[in-house]
């Protein structure tokens, strides 16, 4: 996703360094105080874009490497197979417990488990759990390296390819079909239910970046909820950078 700290304009710092060393008499060069002055970005002689990565925020979450994957079966033994911590949670606007979505990230050398943990007491058709995976991180909209995943609450599944590039305004690919991944969905009771998913990354990512993009999507009883809470699944510059890992076999 395109990052969402602009540097400083490139013409601003060499404009106040040409200014500082102007007035500032030759005989003031010796005197200690007189370079404590200078703004740190004043030292910047580089281009703007070279820094244009320093200040990239660093992703909020990322994926461990484990020894053991989880089995998919919708079963979520957390703590176990899954991490004790989730890799991010997320509801919408309605407050208290009841609509929380745990979502739960790790990764092997050659795939990727993802596993929602959804707070909804109401089992309709339309329940489902969404997965958007921006590989290249390159933002703007889907291309053909991009993917959409769909698990249904009736275990009803989708993926989804981008189509063409990432600046020519098209969505996803609805007739598009693949052997790469599984699924299971759990009713484990408590007013919950257990999305549980594995991708073939190798097969079906090709060279996932570090960081990543990632939308979730949530589908519940008369409610949607999103994260991040702004994300467009047709705009993954707002999306968020999720660090990869590289794990051995």
């Amino acid at each position: 996703a395109v990052p969402t700290t602009t540097p400083p304009p490139p013409t601003l710092t060499p404009a106040l360094a040409t200014s500082t060393w102007t007035v500032v008499p030759p005989t003031w060069t010796p005197i200690p105080t007189g370079t404590a002055t200078l703004p740190p970005t004043a030292t910047a002689t580089t281009p703007a874009t070279a820094t244009a990565t320093a200040t990239t925020p660093a992703p909020v979450a990322a994926l461990t490497c484990t020894l053991v994957p989880p089995v998919i079966d919708g079963t979520l033994n957390v703590g176990v197979e899954w991490p004790g911590t989730p890799l991010f949670t997320f509801q919408p606007a309605v407050t208290g417990p009841e609509r929380i979505v745990r979502v739960y990230g790790v990764r092997d050398a050659t795939h990727l488990y993802f596993a929602f943990l959804i707070n909804d007491a109401v089992n309709e058709g339309s329940d489902a759990a969404r997965l958007y995976l921006d590989t290249t991180n390159n933002g703007n909209d889907p291309d053909t390296a991009d993917r959409f995943f769909q698990v249904n609450r009736n275990g009803d599944r989708l993926i989804w390819p981008g189509i063409g590039s990432n600046i020519d305004g098209q969505g996803w690919n609805s007739t598009y079909s693949s052997s790469n991944w599984a699924s299971a969905v759990g009713e484990p009771g408590n007013g919950q239910w257990v999305v549980e998913m594995s991708i073939d990354a190798v097969a079906e990512l090709g060279a996932l970046a570090n960081p990543f993009g990632l939308m979730a999507e949530v589908f519940y009883t008369g409610d949607t909820s999103a994260y991040p809470s702004t994300a467009s699944g047709t705009q993954a510059n707002t999306w968020q950078d999720i660090g990869n890992a590289i794990c051995t076999p």
